[in-house]
């Protein structure tokens, strides 16, 4: 996941919090004069959030920092969802998966849960100790 990827990420998951702390507020309509009349298309259209949600909307590092507190509290799911193996793999280390509808088995629901799952917990578990993150058990 590149630099770009991880901000739009990180402006998605925090645009709530990033709301609060920048005292923005929110219509809960679209402002007369937004639109054409008529039928609109997408050129008509002005955006609300242009030029305001930025990359200096909010700091990388503020960013950051909240992203991983809510993943450390997701965590607990990750905690309970996460099932040992019978075996070992073929090297010998012990091995698992994310438990979902389709737990272990080659199909669309088996590998998505679990690729899903296990990014977010290694994105957890490499930058959650250098920002004071604790780990669950």
């Amino acid at each position: 996941m590149n630099r770009t990827h991880l901000l739009s990420l990180l402006l998605v998951m925090t645009a709530g919090m990033a709301t609060a702390q920048a005292d923005v507020s929110v219509p809960s309509r679209l402002p007369d004069g937004l639109m054409t009349s008529g039928t609109p298309t997408e050129a008509d259209v002005k955006s609300v959030t242009e030029d305001v949600i930025t990359g200096a909307f909010v700091g990388e590092d503020t960013m950051m920092d909240d992203l991983l507190k809510m993943v450390a509290k997701f965590a607990t799911y990750l905690v309970n969802d996460y099932k040992d193996a019978a075996a070992t793999n073929s090297v010998g280390e012990a091995c698992g998966c994310f438990q979902s509808n389709s737990s272990m088995q080659a199909n669309e629901d088996g590998v998505r849960s679990n690729a899903d799952l296990s990014m977010v917990t290694a994105f957890l578990c490499k930058y959650g100790p250098a920002h004071n993150i604790a780990l669950p058990d």
